[in-house]
């Protein structure tokens, strides 16, 4: 009888766990059926994922892909973070239709920046009304500029002759990083303030310098409370450089108050008295509010102008034939007795596929800013949280085999169809796309062509003479940015 029992008692806990597995196998096919979070690395306890805070995140994180797919997930911390690497899945989220991700993540670097509360910036602030109304005037008021109609190619062509000028001196073999910087601030000091100071220029570049050093997504203070006493000094640097900045802002301001005529619209503060007197900002927009939106302005293009122009000139030492092929077409194009213009621009396929070729392989936003989700949603198959940070992979798209042929290969010809016209295919999206897209794309593009067009013009670069094969090599902060190079620059001699 005991015998029989034993057996009984078997057969019921076999049969319990025949129906345990069966059970955990329907809630493993459920989950890989229905919706569930992105998959990845298995995080480590309290740090979550050390991958990344090891340096050039666009590589390491988009490798990451090969093993997890196109949607995958990260820790950092407490925090959720989920990678985006396909196109349709980078082009559907960036433009729901709903406000699902377009609001920023509580970092507190962002707060940092405005003086504790990321509200009061635009590149840092949730996507409401005001953040939207303070979009649309940056739109609207550099794209009228940078129109062929306006002076906007007066104020960069001058630039672009005084670095050539400067470029001409250097007997030398130099660094062209710290000039294109200082172009493109004066530049923004003309249209800002209609006016440039030197001092005041070089009490800005250490402003900017400060700030953009303090944007640095993947630093371990946005996602480790306890790190925050090890950052008091970047916190409190980043805080006077601020004040300083907006201080120079405000007597700035003030002088143009007592200025100001609508009828006479000097930059971009009296087009910003103008729109708030008309009162197209609804009355939203307060003293804060356009002492932190000019400095967002002065901010627009102070790392990817520099970044870019350094590429470009350093795939033109690294690539000579192609930089030959420039020249050739601007001298078919624009000839040797004038300098090139924007109405120039249509006619220059090739001139403007290196432009394209250069931002696609180097990617200098290659996560954009990061995004996060307002509500539980189903994105991509996948269950996604509310308060989930959202990076959007550009570089990805930007390097993948299913859309680029050959991607690692810089070829400009990938942008020109078989008639040598300009083609720009919808994978291509340095400055993202939707509600929260760069709204100095349009500003950035002018410089960069007319700042690249001038040089190729007048000048011809060569690789430093130090015994050393040329190399481009990348590094990663807030940008995608070259590590230093030297050039020589010899003025062009054409027969």
């Amino acid at each position: 009888m005991l015998h029989v029992e034993f057996f009984s008692n078997l057969e019921t806990n076999q049969l319990f766990l025949v129906f345990f597995m069966f059970f955990l196998s329907a809630i493993y096919l459920w989950r890989k059926t229905h919706n569930s979070f992105p998959p990845g690395p298995f995080p480590w306890p309290i740090i979550g994922n050390p991958i990344l805070f090891q340096g050039k995140h666009h590589i390491r994180l988009t490798n990451l892909k090969n093993k997890y797919g196109d949607i995958f997930s990260l820790k950092a911390g407490k925090n959720r973070i989920v990678f985006v690497c396909s196109l349709d899945g980078v082009i559907n989220g960036l433009n729901q239709s709903d406000d699902t991700f377009d609001d920023r993540p509580n970092l507190p670097s962002f707060h940092w920046l405005f003086h504790g509360c990321r509200q009061k910036g635009l590149g840092t602030a949730d996507f409401d009304e005001k953040t939207s109304i303070k979009k649309k005037f940056i739109i609207d008021c550099l794209g009228s500029y940078c129109s062929v109609d306006t002076n906007i190619e007066e104020k960069i062509t001058t630039e672009a002759v005084n670095l050539l000028c400067y470029f001409l001196k250097q007997e030398e073999e130099f660094d062209p990083k710290e000039s294109f910087q200082f172009a493109h601030l004066h530049i923004m000091m003309t249209l800002v303030f209609h006016q440039t100071q030197d001092q005041a220029i070089q009490d800005v570049y250490k402003s900017l310098k400060t700030r953009s050093d303090a944007k640095k997504v993947f630093s371990p203070n946005n996602f480790f409370p306890f790190l925050h006493s090890f950052y008091k000094d970047d916190f409190q640097n980043t805080v006077e450089r601020t004040e300083l900045q907006m201080a120079f802002q405000r007597d700035m301001l003030n002088h143009h108050k007592d200025t100001y005529s609508p009828h006479r619209l000097r930059d971009i503060v009296d087009h910003l008295l103008l729109f708030i007197e008309s009162d197209e900002d609804h009355g939203l927009i307060d003293c804060d509010d356009i002492e932190y939106l000019l400095m967002e302005i002065f901010e627009s293009g102070f790392s990817a102008v520099p970044a870019i122009l350094q590429w470009l000139i350093g795939y033109m030492v690294a690539f000579p034939d192609c930089q030959k092929l420039v020249q050739r077409e601007l001298d078919e194009v624009v000839g040797r007795e004038r300098f090139p213009s924007l109405v120039n621009q249509p006619y220059l396929p090739y001139t403007m596929a290196v432009i394209l070729e250069v931002q696609r392989i180097v990617t200098v936003f290659p996560f954009l800013q990061p995004h996060r989700t307002t509500k539980h949603c189903v994105f991509q198959g996948f269950d996604i949280p509310e308060d989930t940070i959202m990076m959007f992979n550009i570089w990805s798209i930007h390097h993948d085999k299913r859309y680029w042929k050959n991607p690692m290969r810089f070829d400009p010809h990938r942008f020109l169809d078989d008639k040598q016209n300009l083609v720009i295919p919808d994978q291509y999206m340095p400055f993202g796309a939707g509600k929260r897209s760069c709204p100095g794309e349009t500003l950035v593009d002018v410089e960069i062509f007319l700042f690249f067009t001038y040089i190729m013009h007048q000048v011809t670069v060569t690789a430093a003479e130090n015994g050393q094969v040329f190399k481009l090599e990348s590094e990663f902060d807030e940008i995608v940015h070259p590590k230093p190079f030297k050039v020589f620059v010899q003025s062009r001699v054409v027969d």
